[in-house]
C-alpha cells in the first residue's frame, strides 16, 4: 500500500475536493496508508467564529466558490456563502486519532461538510461528538487523545514538516521520496501521480 502524508486545513475548500477524490479512489478498492499534517491557514481563528470576511474579500470568497461549482457539483458539494472561519486545531488533532483507526477520510467528510455546507462550528466540541460518533467511534477515548500532550506535540511536528518540504498551499501531497502533489485535478489524477 502507498503511503503518503497529505497537508491540509479543514478551512479549505480544495482541500474538501481533495477528500472526496480520496474516497472515490477508495470506493473502487485503491487503498493509500494517509498520515495527516495540519497546516492551519488561520492558526487564531476563534473557537466561537469569526468572520471569512475579515480575512478575505467577499468576492475572493465567491470567486474560489465559483471556479469550484463544476468540480464540486459532481460530489453534490454545496457551498453555504455564509460560512464563517472557525478554529480547526482540535478536529485536525482528532484526524490524527482518525486516521489510526482507518477512517481518516470518513471523518474529514464529516468534518469539511459541516464546515462548507452547514456553516457547524468545527470548534465545538459538541459539532465534533456528533461527527465522531457519525463514523463510528467513541467520542470520549477521541477527545482523550485530541486533547493529550501526545496529539499537541504532534501538531507541532506537523509545523516542521511543512516547513521542511516548504510547503506554501494546501492541498499538499506529500510522497514516500517526497515529491510534493499539488493542483490536484481529480481522482485519476491522484492515481497517475502517485505510480
Amino acid at each position: 500500500m502507498k503511503q503518503f502524508q497529505l497537508v491540509t486545513d479543514y478551512a479549505c475548500p480544495w482541500c474538501y475536493l481533495v477528500n472526496h477524490y480520496l474516497l472515490e479512489l477508495k470506493d473502487q478498492g485503491i487503498h493509500y496508508d494517509i498520515k495527516p499534517v495540519t497546516f492551519q491557514l488561520v492558526p487564531d481563528a476563534p473557537q466561537e467564529g469569526g468572520s471569512l470576511l475579515a480575512i478575505y474579500p467577499k468576492e475572493h470568497i465567491l470567486g474560489t466558490y465559483r471556479r469550484m461549482a463544476e468540480k464540486a457539483e459532481k460530489y453534490g458539494i454545496t457551498f453555504d456563502e455564509d460560512a464563517k472561519l472557525y478554529n480547526t486545531g482540535l478536529a485536525h488533532r482528532l484526524a490524527a486519532y482518525m486516521a489510526e483507526k482507518g477512517k481518516l477520510l470518513e471523518f474529514s467528510h464529516e468534518v469539511y461538510k459541516g464546515y462548507f455546507e452547514t456553516a457547524r462550528n468545527i470548534a465545538d466540541r459538541d459539532v465534533l461528538t456528533d461527527m465522531i460518533q457519525q463514523v463510528g467511534e467513541d467520542p470520549t477515548e477521541a477527545f482523550a487523545y485530541g486533547d493529550s500532550q501526545e496529539a499537541m506535540t504532534r501538531q507541532k511536528e506537523d509545523l516542521q514538516i511543512v516547513r521542511r518540504y516548504a510547503v506554501r498551499s494546501v492541498p499538499t501531497i506529500i510522497t514516500a521520496n517526497g515529491e510534493l502533489l499539488q493542483g490536484i485535478d481529480g481522482a485519476e489524477d491522484i492515481q497517475d501521480r502517485l505510480e
